[in-house]
């Protein structure tokens, strides 16, 4: 059960930080800001405030922006639902973001063996 439950909370704190590492990308890339909203307000992730605040905004930059808010409010449970969620609908969102995360980590990485191997 404890091994079970480490997979799950590393699970979760990958999704946190990859919703507070990306948020200005989302802002940007999310276009299905409705369905994600309707499938965490069905599973209860988003008050009833946070969803009449969200369908009421007058463009779909203002939605996507008030439902990270919300998201970025309810804490790591929401933070991970809305990341499964984007899995969901949209995945190529989710790719995108995270091979340009590793290739920066890898380019990093690069560059730092390339000056370790100078430094010698």
């Amino acid at each position: 059960v404890n091994k079970n439950q480490g997979k799950k909370d590393l699970k979760i704190q990958k999704y946190v930080e990859f919703v507070d590492t990306h948020y200005e990308a989302l802002l940007q890339r999310v276009t299905s800001v409705m369905p994600i909203t309707d499938k965490l307000y069905e599973s209860k992730k988003l008050t009833w405030e946070a969803y009449s605040k969200i369908t009421k905004a007058t463009s779909k930059k203002t939605q996507m922006r008030e439902l990270l808010n919300a998201v970025k409010s309810g804490g790591p449970a929401v933070k991970s639902a809305f990341y499964e969620v984007l899995q969901e609908i949209e995945p190529d969102v989710i790719q995108e973001l995270e091979g340009k995360a590793r290739l920066g980590k890898q380019i990093k990485k690069a560059i730092y063996l390339n000056l370790m191997h100078f430094q010698l």
